[in-house]
């Protein structure tokens, strides 16, 4: 029993930190983002005589990509470790069915973060490959979405009963 006292202290402090630095990472992608967008890349193509704004658009983009993945390692540790510590507090099933739904949950919500982000500085760089990114964000999404949608309809059937 100690030592499942101690795992998930453990777990505890590993969230606690990741979710730290995932909201930090997350701060810094939110503001490289707003003045990106709202300063630097429409200032760019006001420049007259070059083609400047594909080229700052660039620049934020693989800035807010650092960003991005930092924040999505730090958030996939957090909802992996919150998992694991509601995981040692639960023993029931039902719990764990619970817990994947809420693990899922996290993931779509890392996957919207990232494509929120990442997708309009694509655009500036060249539309075609701004659709091409949402359209991998919708499939990667949608993949983690699936098993939440499919305990949702099995919920609400089994209300129906």
């Amino acid at each position: 029993m100690n030592s499942d006292a101690h795992s998930a202290n453990k777990d505890g402090e590993q969230l606690a930190s990741s979710f730290t630095s995932f909201i930090i990472n997350l701060f810094m992608t939110f503001l490289l983002w707003l003045f990106g967008l709202a300063i630097f890349v429409p200032m760019s193509s006001l420049v007259s005589g070059s083609n400047l704004a594909p080229f700052v658009g660039f620049i934020f983009f693989i800035a807010i990509v650092y960003f991005v993945v930092k924040a999505l390692q730090e958030g996939k540790r957090a909802v992996e470790s919150y998992v694991r510590l509601a995981a040692s507090r639960s023993r029931k099933l039902k719990a764990k069915t619970r817990l994947t739904f809420v693990k899922n949950g996290g993931y779509v919500a890392l996957v919207l973060v990232a494509g929120v982000a990442t997708i309009p500085f694509v655009w500036w760089i060249n539309p075609v490959l701004g659709g091409i990114v949402l359209v991998a964000v919708v499939v990667i999404g949608m993949s983690f979405a699936l098993p939440l949608l499919q305990r949702t309809v099995e919920k609400l059937a089994s209300v129906g009963r």
